[in-house]
């Protein structure tokens, strides 16, 4: 992980009260001026992505642009997705180094991290 890291996360459990909110992660961007990198952060484990005529089971994380920036990753080939695309809503996907291995994924155009 990237140097002087705060990971604000929700209690785990059924309660949803004490959960942050995209309008939560906005105010800290905008209002702060300590913060200099700020993403949220979804995961979903055990999900299977497809290329070619094989498969692949990894966690999928949704981030945001400052992602890489905060995890202090070098991209290796490609590039890493840009506010640009997430306003516009781009069909957009970052590999790792396991996930990249796997030569059936790599035919679409992704950006691979040194992760």
């Amino acid at each position: 992980m990237g140097t002087n890291l705060i990971m604000v996360m929700p209690p785990r459990g059924p309660r949803t009260a004490n959960r942050l909110t995209m309008a939560d992660i906005q105010k800290l961007r905008t209002e702060s001026s300590y913060i200099s990198a700020i993403t949220g952060e979804v995961r979903m484990g055990g999900t299977n992505i497809v290329g070619g005529s094989s498969y692949w089971s990894t966690t999928v994380y949704g981030v945001e642009p400052d992602y890489i920036v905060i995890k202090d990753w070098p991209v290796q080939s490609g590039t890493f997705f840009s506010d640009k695309d997430i306003t516009s809503r781009a069909k957009s996907a970052v590999l790792g180094r396991r996930s990249r291995q796997n030569s059936s994924l790599t035919r679409t155009r992704w950006a691979n991290i040194s992760a």
